[in-house]
């Protein structure tokens, strides 16, 4: 079992936050997604392994103020390994997935506790390792892999969804660095979105201008972490390199200062996990250990103040 990765001494931050063991999630897994509703957490989908070889419609929503668990209606569909996530106008969205619904896009009202599709993901969809920021009231979803079995490749585009007009737009200008076996997360701040899975890269995203830039190397390389945006930072939570899990870190970039700092790591490494915020702590769920194997873990870190 490969030791978790540790980071660089010199940015270490003696006040680095606080991680706190909560109440497990009800169905172990990896490869899933968390968004918070109005009502709470809501996590979605995913993989008993790291392959994908037996997936998930489960969807819990998690009570961070009284630390439960209530099931929800199922996703509609077994094609929830690996996902992307978003949500406007209190309204969740899941976005394409393995095995075979590369092309769903799925809505889930929380009134109404049920699941629609809408318009289906143009230009082959994405199957696995995409991500999704919204900007405005704009889906823009990212990277990852299209199509299925043999005929399964890694795809750099970026498509920008308008749940409005369930309309998708294509031809935005793709991802300029995407290796084989990168698996992407992202956070959209002051209307650009920050994406980190593919190593060392901070690659920036500008939907006003259709353009992308670099920013700060990451000071832990790391493909399949997590992330979330919180108080303007982006947080970024472990993952590994190419298939193996490899780290527990945890790093916080500041967009105005153009750097990285390492906050407290986890007890363990994770990798494909789920993050979401909520009252200004951020919970974990789930995600791989360095074995392959599923985890229950609701990990709550509470950021140095």
């Amino acid at each position: 079992m490969p030791s978790p990765t540790p980071g660089p001494e010199s940015i270490e931050n003696p006040l680095a936050g606080q991680w706190l063991s909560k109440r497990p999630v009800p169905t172990p897994r990896g490869a899933l997604v968390a968004e918070t509703l109005q009502d709470g957490i809501h996590v979605v989908g995913g993989s008993v392994d790291g392959a994908g070889s037996f997936q998930l419609t489960a969807h819990e929503v998690y009570d961070p103020m009284s630390d439960t668990w209530r099931p929800k209606a199922p996703a509609p569909d077994l094609g929830t390994w690996g996902p992307a996530s978003a949500v406007v106008s209190g309204k969740l969205f899941v976005i394409g997935g393995w095995p075979e619904h590369h092309a769903a896009m799925r809505l889930y009202d929380p009134q109404l506790d049920t699941w629609e599709y809408k318009a289906p993901i143009s230009e082959e969809g994405f199957s696995w390792a995409h991500t999704a920021a919204v900007v405005g009231d704009q889906i823009y979803v990212i990277g990852g892999y299209n199509g299925i079995g043999d005929g399964e490749q890694l795809d750099s585009k970026v498509l920008r969804y308008d749940p409005a007009r369930d309309t998708w737009t294509t031809g935005l200008r793709p991802v300029p660095v995407h290796h084989q076996n990168d698996r992407l997360a992202s956070g959209a701040i002051g209307g650009q979105i920050y994406v980190v899975g593919t190593g060392e890269n901070l690659q920036i995203y500008d939907p006003a201008t259709d353009g992308w830039s670099r920013g700060a190397d990451l000071p832990i390389p790391t493909v399949a972490p997590s992330a979330v945006v919180l108080d303007g930072e982006l947080y970024v939570f472990g993952g590994g390199r190419e298939w193996n899990c490899e780290t527990n870190g945890v790093q916080i970039y500041n967009p105005k200062e153009n750097n990285w700092r390492l906050g407290s790591p986890m007890s363990t490494v994770h990798c494909s996990s789920a993050a979401a915020v909520f009252n200004g702590s951020v919970h974990v769920f789930g995600g791989f250990d360095s074995d392959d194997q599923a985890l229950n873990s609701n990990l709550q870190f509470r950021p140095a103040q």
